[in-house]
């Protein structure tokens, strides 16, 4: 059973949210560029050659710049994305360990829930299951053994004849069949 660690849905909302960074840094690099370099042209045509020949002569250093400026924008988004995303597994990873602890010790823990837009809650839904089934076989074990316990005892003090305690041993037998059956489930 192959399951999805991140739905489709989610790696989509993803993926267009770092579309839409690099849309809007590029869009905002534009602007920088227009307003930098193209200031107003004046009456006088050698005053806007000599502007143009500064410009050319800077537009590589402020290109660089902008897109050193965009690139770290860029970066700082994806990765506030990437650490924002990364709790919805972490956190939930974190309380399925506590919990697996809490079982190990005792299995009638509370169920594991996770945060509504956590991304792993099939794991939670799967290690509830897992818990339950194994309270269940572990109450059918001890139910069991208490039978298995009361019929030693009975058997230990009765006085009947050997007919009664053959059929008194079959049903302990049985009773010792079904302990070790549901053990093995559990394996």
């Amino acid at each position: 059973m192959t399951e999805q660690m991140i739905s489709s849905k989610t790696f989509r909302k993803l993926l267009f949210l770092i579309l839409e960074l690099f849309v809007i840094f590029n869009f905002l690099t534009m602007l920088v560029l227009y307003y930098r370099f193209s200031p107003a042209l004046g009456p006088h045509y050698g005053a806007v050659y000599r502007l143009a020949v500064h410009v050319k002569d800077s537009i590589l250093v402020q290109s660089v710049l902008i897109a050193l400026f965009f690139f770290l924008l860029t970066a700082i988004g994806v990765v506030a994305i990437c650490i924002l995303y990364s709790h919805r597994i972490a956190g939930p990873l974190f309380k399925a360990k506590q919990y697996a602890a809490a079982l190990s010790v005792d299995l009638d823990s509370a169920p594991i829930r996770f945060r509504k837009k956590d991304v792993i809650h099939d794991l939670a839904r799967m290690m509830n299951e897992t818990a339950h089934f194994c309270h269940d076989r572990k109450e059918r074990i001890m139910e069991g053994l208490n039978n298995m316990e009361a019929g030693l005892i009975q058997l230990g003090l009765s006085k009947e004849n050997d007919s009664e305690k053959a059929a008194l041993q079959k049903k302990l037998q049985w009773i010792d069949a079904r302990i070790k059956e549901e053990l093995q489930k559990i394996k």
